[in-house]
């Protein structure tokens, strides 16, 4: 047995007492750190547990404080609490999620701290409106201490099983550390003893053959070579003996072999004199790559002096070699380059840290005669002669970034022009939207007229003007839809709504059009589709372009809807595939099938018609909602667009509550519903309380937020609509908008809530109503039915500058029975108002010399003009400014903070019996449908 594995054997032992000491150690230290871990984390919940309590106290003494002395002061710390005390208690129930019984009594914790908030802030409230008496007797009540001593009760119960754990966990820990050191001695010992009696048992048999060997190698090397060596045993010593016998026949070997070197020394020393010749002639070669290439190659030491600069290199500078040799390489440089340079080769000599050396980038150089110019700069590092050297390569990139600033500048023209586009589309959707008017409007008209006065042979003209002008005003709204998306300002409004009601209307809308060509539509859905979370208007009109597409090209045929459900990497999508079976296209047609303006051919577009926009606006709103749209054809067989759409497009989406099943209490009583839009639930309780105080028994409908209000304004239709102006998904500007667009609420009224000072109360948020041009002329025989003439002469005054549009809005009302006056602008409407006050005005926003946004204002800064209706008529795409400029106008504000009655009485001029509205200025505003626009 060797020696090496003598100790492996006898060290064994002690190692392995070691590991199972170590493991014994490890396992008590870790039960010890996680003993100590749930310690902090029990001494953690006790503060949360004193913070819960202590901002529990703050709720009552700030509460108390206001109460008594009607200072706001006192609410600072009440408001402050009554945010904190909900962290703290969600803090809570986060560190004791382990804990069944903690979490039991933190539910039980939870009711009476809303209870608690709740009683304070109704009898803040009684002392804001100046009722200090209820204040008081809500304080009196003892529900308020009642309260405080349940929250105080079920705190130290928690407090107290907490310090129980904590008891049990400090011993535990104790009694880790003593077994940790019991061990931990025993087995060093044990160790130790084992260790050194092995060493001294293996040491005292091999030190006396060691020193043997020792005495055979001095023997060698004082030069006796005739030695007997026994090399006979097996272990260490033995192999070294070996290797000392071998030594002495390589040294008898080696001394022949000198005299054979010496003579081999003497044939090397002529080779070496060939070698010194060869590499003259080598650098030779390399001083004439250095002279004729064509970057600039700049060497220095680590004191930054030149130690080499090519010709290329004096071309670049214009300076001679002798002229910068021996120099500072700064020398060359501009500032900063040039006091910076220093430092980084001193930092890179002492730290290494390479910020240059290695890499390329781009610097500034000067030359001789002062210019600066740009450079491209590689630097690398190299030994001569075991100094260490920086070789620098650089290039004139002057020619290079020129090229990149005038790139630069076309990319600035290109975004320019962008611009310009965008806003030339915005400005002609004006100019364009105008003369349309007049077309559609006239043509309407006359149309009727014609029918009035039995001229039949006119009708069918009279329809093609008509139907030629839908057809422009459908072509500007997609280019004006198109250029929206590319300019990133097309917005969604993300509703949840039912799948299949969606898909019924949808098929319902477009079966005439399939009848139009004798085709069949056939909608594939199951039944149970459930509900889907996207924009809801933008779905439609997906689906619309496509089904309306197929009918188009199929004559005689099948075109079918098939929808379905389909899981896919943790999304939920719904997949729209619509097929038919017309004419479809080869490969080549397909290749641009969703460009702008594009169809699969000239010989297409005759035969069929249409703009090549409506594919290209259905791919981008896909997109747009997180999905894709793909097309699959065959010419002579047909065609299938595939749709596919996230069921929750990620955008947040509002639930709503409300007090009970409002379509069985609309069917089953009959009463008028009043649907609350309010981001506040405690807000929206109160108002529904002050509801039911009506004379008029109500169903009264909470949404809470915008997004869910305009979902149930639609599904319900109420007789009524409070909205809450300031709210977070949607602010009731938007919700107003959206509320005006669509056709199922256009007509309902609003009353706005919002929180103004004293100043502001009543002050107007928009105008009477709002139709945007062209308009149809139902749509505006629909607008002044709100305002009839029942007190003649009911005076109105058209101020717009577009002759036409003019006229055809003084003879419209006319016929109504108004006496009306118009006027080309702003200004002249004015001086119109002056001389006469009309009922009513119809009013342009684009005109020249004083706008309508102009006139607007100063109209409602008349308080004798201020109880005048009026109609905004625009061609024009609102920005958020100009949007904003308009909320100054005529649609009623109700404040929060005013008297109960005021409220009740506005909302009963509402809903009444039933019966609409008939003051005009609480009347909701209305805008045309989308394809009136």
């Amino acid at each position: 047995m060797t020696i090496k594995s003598k100790l492996l054997v006898g060290l064994g032992i002690p190692v392995m007492i070691l590991v199972i000491v170590g493991l014994g150690s490890h396992f008590n230290n870790t039960r010890l750190v996680k003993t100590m871990h749930w310690k902090a984390h029990t001494y953690e919940v006790l503060g949360t547990l004193e913070n819960l309590i202590s901002y529990s106290k703050d709720l009552e003494t700030g509460q108390r404080g206001f109460i008594l002395s009607s200072n706001e002061i006192f609410l600072e710390p009440y408001l402050s609490a009554r945010k904190d005390v909900y962290s703290e208690l969600e803090r809570l129930a986060t560190l004791t999620a382990d804990n069944p019984s903690q979490q039991r009594m933190i539910e039980r914790l939870r009711p009476l701290l809303d209870a608690k908030i709740a009683e304070s802030k109704r009898s803040i409230q009684y002392q804001r409106k100046g009722d200090h008496e209820a204040a008081m007797a809500v304080v009196r009540s003892g529900r308020g201490k009642q309260l405080m001593d349940g929250i105080r009760a079920l705190t130290v119960e928690m407090r107290s099983a907490e310090s129980h754990l904590l008891r049990l966990r400090e011993e535990s820990a104790r009694a880790s550390i003593r077994i940790a050191r019991l061990s931990t001695t025993i087995g060093l010992a044990t160790a130790v003893m084992l260790v050194v009696l092995v060493t001294f048992l293996t040491m005292r048999s091999v030190l006396s053959r060691i020193g043997t060997a020792v005495n055979i190698a001095r023997r060698l090397s004082s030069g006796e070579r005739d030695i007997a060596i026994d090399d006979s045993s097996a272990d260490e010593v033995g192999t070294l003996l070996h290797a000392l016998k071998k030594a002495q026949a390589s040294i008898l070997e080696s001394e022949t072999a000198l005299q054979a070197v010496t003579t081999q020394a003497q044939d090397s020393n002529a080779k070496l004199q060939h070698a010194v010749a060869t590499l003259s002639d080598s650098e030779q070669r390399m001083g004439a790559i250095l002279d004729t290439t064509v970057d600039g190659i700049i060497v220095i030491d680590e004191q930054r002096n030149i130690k080499a600069f090519n010709p290329a290199a004096e071309r670049l500078f214009g300076y001679a070699d002798d002229e910068v040799m021996e120099q500072n390489v700064k020398l060359l440089m501009p500032e900063p380059y040039q006091s910076a340079h220093d430092g980084y080769v001193r930092n890179y000599v002492a730290t290494g840290d390479a910020k240059v050396i290695g890499t390329g980038r781009e610097v500034e150089g000067k030359r001789k005669d002062g210019t600066v110019f740009p450079l491209e700069l590689a630097v690398s590092e190299m030994q001569v002669a075991g100094e260490r050297m920086f070789t620098g390569v650089v290039r004139d990139i002057t020619e290079r970034k020129q090229a990149e600033r005038e790139i630069l500048a076309a990319r600035d023209a290109a975004e320019a022009a962008n611009v310009a586009k965008s806003s030339f589309l915005a400005n002609m959707s004006h100019e364009l939207r105008t003369p349309l008017n007049a077309i559609i409007g006239y043509s309407e008209m006359l149309e009727e007229e014609a029918q009035e006065l039995k001229l039949d042979t006119f009708v069918p003209d009279l329809e093609r003007i008509h139907g030629a002008g839908k057809h422009l005003l459908t072509l500007i709204n997609d280019i004006l839809d198109l250029s929206k998306i590319e300019a990133g300002s097309m917005e969604l409004l993300i509703e949840r709504f039912p799948l299949q009601a969606f898909l019924d209307d949808v098929v319902s809308m477009t079966q005439p059009l399939a009848k139009k060509n004798t085709n069949r539509l056939k909608l594939v859905c199951a039944e149970n589709s459930g509900l889907i979370a996207t924009d809801e208007i933008k779905l439609r009109q997906i689906l619309f372009n496509l089904l309306s597409n197929a009918a188009k090209f199929t004559e005689n045929g099948e075109i079918q809807l098939e929808v379905k459900r389909e899981g896919l990497a943790d999304t939920d999508w719904v997949i729209f595939r619509v097929q038919d079976t017309g004419i479809g296209m080869d490969p080549e047609q397909l290749e641009g099938i969703f460009s702008e303006f594009v169809q699969a051919d000239r010989s297409t577009t005759r035969r069929f018609g249409g703009t090549g926009l409506g594919l290209a606006i259905s791919r981008r709103y896909c997109e747009m909602l997180g999905g894709s749209l793909k097309v699959e054809s065959s010419a002579g067989v047909g065609s299938t667009f595939t749709a596919r759409i996230p069921a929750q497009t990620p955008e947040p989406v509002t639930d709503v509550m409300a007090t009970e099943n409002p379509r069985s209490a609309l069917n089953a009583e009959g009463k008028p519903i009043i649907l609350i839009i309010e981001d506040e639930p405690e807000e929206a309780k109160l108002l529904e309380r002050q509801l039911h105080t009506l004379p008029t028994p109500c169903q009264v409908v909470i949404a809470i937020g915008g997004v869910a209000g305009l979902r149930l304004a639609r599904e319900l239709q109420p007789a009524l609509i409070t909205l809450d102006v300031l709210m977070p998904d949607i602010n009731g500007w938007n919700v107003l908008e959206k509320l005006r667009q669509l056709p199922e609420t256009r007509d309902i009224p609003v009353v706005m809530c919002t929180v103004v000072d004293d100043k502001k109360r009543g002050y107007a948020l928009g105008a009477t109503d709002y139709l945007v041009k062209p308009i149809q002329r139902d749509r505006l025989f629909k607008a002044l039915e709100k305002y009839p003439c029942t007190d003649p002469p009911c005076r109105a005054l058209v101020v717009e500058d577009d002759e036409a549009t003019n006229e055809l809005f003084c003879r419209t009302l006319e016929k109504l029975g108004w006496e009306v006056n118009h006027a080309d602008n702003g200004r002249e409407g004015m001086e119109r108002l002056v001389q006469q006050l009309p009922d009513l005005v119809l009013l342009d926003l684009m005109m020249p010399e004083m706008d309508g946004f102009e006139f607007l204002e100063r109209l409602r800064e008349n308080p004798e003009w201020a109880s005048i209706s009026v109609i905004i008529i625009t061609a024009k795409d609102l920005s958020e400014d100009e949007r904003h400029r308009l909320k100054r106008g005529v649609e009623r504000i109700i404040d929060k903070n005013s008297d109960t009655d005021s409220l009740l009485e506005e909302i009963t001029s509402i809903v009444g019996q039933g019966a609409p509205c008939e003051h005009p200025h609480l009347r909701r505003p209305r805008l045309t449908d989308k394809e009136d626009n």
